[in-house]
């Protein structure tokens, strides 16, 4: 029995040390996010290798704890990610939801221009650009 659960912790080992180089490499936030998630699974692992190893029942709450935080964090990354296609699923910063809706508005202003003009002369992404200088100089005012 003692050889089997010496052989488990070697795994779980190994298990930490790939899931750290996932976690270090990315490249994406999801891949971090689901390598933090193993982790998790992966401690739980190492908290009932030991508990059996050392014979220490009172472990076992700690048991329930980590797994139920690794439950609600892996709930709550899922809740938050947001679905780009099916090729791009990936969790998005707030930085890149704030540039999604700056691009959103612009177009709409680009939109709105164009029913009372003929044509217009900006693109979305000067728009943009106009926008952030105008925050930056708003910015700088408040200060």
């Amino acid at each position: 029995m003692q050889f089997v659960l010496v052989a488990a912790g070697g795994f779980l080992a190994l298990a930490v040390l790939l899931t750290l180089y996932r976690l270090e490499k990315g490249p994406s936030l999801a891949d971090r996010a689901i390598a933090t998630d193993l982790m998790t699974a992966v401690l739980v692992g190492v908290i009932a290798v030991c508990a059996a190893l050392f014979e220490r029942d009172d472990l076992q709450p700690l048991l329930v704890i980590v797994a139920l935080v690794g439950f609600i964090s892996s709930a709550t990354i899922g809740r938050i990610a947001r679905h780009g296609g099916e090729e791009n699923r990936r969790v998005i910063s707030a930085a890149e939801e704030k540039a999604r809706e700056r691009r959103l508005q612009a177009e709409e202003m680009k939109a709105q221009r164009a029913e009372g003009e003929e044509t217009s002369h900006l693109t979305p992404e000067q728009i943009a650009k106009a926008q952030d200088e105008q925050e930056a100089k708003a910015k700088g005012e408040g200060k």
